[in-house]
């Protein structure tokens, strides 16, 4: 013996809703007509602004007084970084650190996924553990100058 609930269930699924007809539904079908493959849900922005989006997936609009005002400021935090920067020595050994972090880690990823035969994620690692060599080859070789700028690169992640 069917429960009654069930049956009340039933008969709600069963029975289609008319949905209510807004108006100016005939004229966004109408436009919608004219239109042929996919519509991008994208709004373009106008050619002096630049949309950023956020970790919530929103966007946010940047216009050019804001982004002078955050390129002036990364070049005055710039100024301080190198005004305040460690002697030579000590800039190689936070390169050098930061580094072999990088490689150590790198190295892990690449047996992970070479045991778990993910060949994209293999390749990915390797040519960022490749990068990572060069780089400390470049510190290697560096002078004061593009050592200044290899810390601020590496340990700041300031480019």
């Amino acid at each position: 013996m069917p429960n009654e609930k069930s049956e009340k269930i039933d008969k709600e699924v069963k029975q289609p809703q008319a949905l209510e007809r807004v108006e100016g539904d005939e004229a966004l079908e109408a436009e919608a007509e004219g239109v042929e493959g996919r519509v991008a849900e994208i709004a373009k922005t106008s050619a002096g602004e630049k949309a950023i989006t956020d970790k919530k997936g929103t966007s946010t609009q940047i216009t050019p007084a804001e982004e002078e005002k955050n390129l002036q400021e990364r070049a005055v935090l710039r100024e301080q970084l190198l005004k305040n920067a460690p002697p030579m020595r000590e800039m190689r050994q936070e390169i050098t650190k930061e580094l072999t972090t990088q490689k150590i880690k790198l190295e892990s990823d690449y047996r992970e996924f070479k045991r778990h035969k993910d060949y994209h994620m293999l390749s990915s690692a390797l040519s960022q553990l490749r990068k990572v060599i060069r780089e400390m080859n470049e510190v290697a070789k560096a002078g004061l100058e593009a050592l200044k700028e290899l810390w601020l690169r590496i340990v700041h992640k300031f480019s």
